[in-house]
């Protein structure tokens, strides 16, 4: 088993601009690779969600969580980079546009 998340809640204050994205789901190839580095938000600068980014995990468990915006934003709120054995049971995640709330790829056996 990995990382269990249960009850808890992520909010987010939205109302960024999307001319300054800097990785569409369509470009998660080029999020860097550190693996040595300290991990912190300035090493990746702005990912392409705006609630989790998970990446190169197996068995991630998300249970009765909420994923809330306080402004609309264009970044969706969950994405899964490689992820395999996931579940997510009970959760609510705000969409930020018609978008799906949730992102996979190259991610196996993930069940919502």
């Amino acid at each position: 088993m990995g990382l269990a998340l249960t009850n808890i809640v992520i909010r987010h204050p939205g109302g960024a601009n999307p001319l300054l994205a800097r990785i569409s789901l369509n470009e998660l190839d080029s999020v860097p690779e550190n693996r040595r580095a300290t991990r912190n938000f300035l090493m990746f600068k702005e990912l392409p969600s705006w609630g989790a980014y998970i990446r190169h995990a197996r068995g991630i468990q998300f249970s009765k969580c909420q994923l809330n915006l306080w402004k609309k934003i264009y970044r969706i709120a969950l994405v899964l980079d490689d992820v395999q054995d996931a579940k997510f049971n009970s959760i609510i995640a705000e969409r930020a546009s018609e978008q799906s709330s949730f992102y996979q790829y190259r991610s196996t056996e993930d069940r919502f």
